[in-house]
């Protein structure tokens, strides 16, 4: 596995216990994300709010969610949950499409 994880901050000081977070939330986001996948998250704080992206890309696809929040921790928290969301509906589609594409290349006509 290859997989790569980068983020970027933009407008604050990025703390230990931040650190820490971010850690933690890249490495719960990459163990359910495809194999191979480069993740990026982009956060940036102005006007007191903090905004970010996260973005996941693939072979598999690419997966993304953004947000705003007043709370760093709370933005983390809900930009994991709404990518978890689309890995959930991704891994659920994707053993239903090989399945199909095995049946279909199991049928044999005229025989």
């Amino acid at each position: 596995m290859l997989e790569e994880i980068q983020y970027s901050t933009l407008g604050f000081e990025v703390t230990e216990s931040m650190v820490t977070s971010l850690q933690k939330t890249l490495g719960q986001v990459l163990s359910s994300a495809p194999s191979c996948s480069m993740i990026r998250m982009t956060l940036e704080k102005s006007h007191r709010k903090f905004q970010g992206v996260l973005r996941i890309s693939s072979l598999a696809g690419v997966f993304e969610s953004s947000d705003i929040d007043c709370s760093f921790d709370s933005l983390l928290s809900s930009l994991k949950s709404k990518i978890d969301l689309q890995l959930k509906k991704w891994q659920e589609t994707r053993f239903c499409e090989k399945i199909i594409r095995l049946d279909n290349q199991n049928h044999w006509d005229g025989f």
